[in-house]
């Protein structure tokens, strides 16, 4: 009888542990998974040209299907439903018809109107609701500026390794400024530099794999070479996703909510990125120094989760307002390989790090 009790807590308590890995893994992709909707900024996009638009080689039959499906069910015809989301958007009625019918791109904010009036119209619950948008979001390829000088760029959904080391150097040293240009409209300039050219080329090669982006290496600072270019997209996943501000960030960064609630693989990406651009090799130690004390934290935890064990923190800032992550001088060749995976391959610090443990194995 008691070995009977036992097995059913037993098994109770595996049902319990397995549901809550469920949820967990539930929440994590949730978690992971880009609402590409929250682009669109409502405050700042308050004109057509200003708008993010979306293309997809089965995005129009898609909102076409929506379109047909509300003209069926309420016996509308198709251009009053487009009146409706003209006199919603504040917008021309003619420019919506020829976005419609003419164009393979779709403003975002048309494709979320159109959603809604399915919505609220059919009577549809929020679930439903939520698995169209995901549906429409799947359908989406590509994005751009509402511009014809503007190029496309890979409408990224999930978050990933790549993505990780890409926010991970930003935190480090990179820059988001926004600029007003004469018409009115908003620019989003993007500046990243590094003394290593090799740390910039793989850089470089994160954001051209994610966002088909290609970029221009600069050297018009002595020792020091940059990648400078305006991406209104891929400053908006930065911002909006991330959390990143506009302007000085050096001692308010922090690791972002969407990373650090992810799972270790994807910090470890971030970690990286931070320690490939302002990480440093010493002859006898790995260090990082930086003003925010957030991040330095979150770097701190995370290269301890990794098997990383001596490491210190300094619990005040230096006469810079710097904080300190180093390693122990006493370090063992053990303790170096662990941090090879903290530094991008083939980039100046990593090869140091590989020449320091060369060193030291033929010391022994």
């Amino acid at each position: 009888m008691f070995f009977a009790k036992a097995e059913n807590h037993l098994d109770s308590f595996t049902k319990e542990i397995t549901r809550r890995f469920k949820m967990d893994l539930k929440n994590n992709q949730k978690l992971e998974r880009f609402d590409l909707f929250k682009l669109h900024d409502p405050h700042i996009d308050v004109r057509p040209k200003s708008w993010i638009c979306a293309g997809g080689e089965n995005l129009k039959s898609k909102l076409f299907e929506l379109l047909n499906e509300i003209c069926d069910t309420k016996r509308v015809s198709k251009s009053s439903i487009m009146r409706s989301i003209a006199r919603n958007l504040g917008c021309c009625f003619s420019n919506i018809k020829r976005t419609m019918y003419i164009r393979k791109i779709f403003s975002l904010p048309i494709i979320m109107e159109l959603l809604d009036l399915w919505s609220t119209k059919l009577n549809r619950s929020e679930m439903e609701l939520i698995d169209k948008k995901k549906e429409l979001q799947d359908s989406i390829e590509t994005l751009k500026s509402n511009s014809s000088l503007a190029r496309p760029v890979k409408a990224v959904k999930r978050l990933s390794i790549d993505i990780a080391k890409i926010c991970g150097a930003h935190a480090a040293d990179g820059w988001i400024d926004r600029r007003i240009f004469p018409d009115g409209f908003y620019g989003y300039y993007f500046t990243l530099r590094d003394g290593d050219k090799r740390s910039v080329i793989a850089f470089r090669n994160w954001i051209k794999n994610e966002f088909g982006i290609e970029c221009r290496i600069n050297n018009r600072y002595r020792r020091c070479y940059s990648i400078e270019f305006l991406n209104k997209i891929f400053l908006r996943y930065l911002h909006v996703f991330f959390g990143f501000p506009c302007g000085k960030k050096s001692d308010i960064v922090q690791e972002p909510n969407l990373i650090k609630n992810s799972n270790f693989e994807l910090r470890k990406a971030f970690a990286l990125g931070v320690m490939t651009f302002d990480g440093a090799v010493c002859k006898d130690r790995v260090e990082l120094l930086m003003r925010s004390r957030s991040l330095r934290d979150s770097i701190f935890k995370i290269v301890n989760l990794g098997g990383i064990r001596k490491i210190y923190s300094t619990p005040h800032p230096d006469k810079l307002d710097r904080w300190r992550l180093y390693s122990s001088r006493s370090v063992k060749n053990e303790e170096f390989m662990n941090w090879l995976d903290y530094f991008e391959q083939n980039t100046n610090k990593y090869n140091r790090l590989l020449g320091i443990i060369k060193r030291n194995s033929y010391a022994i």
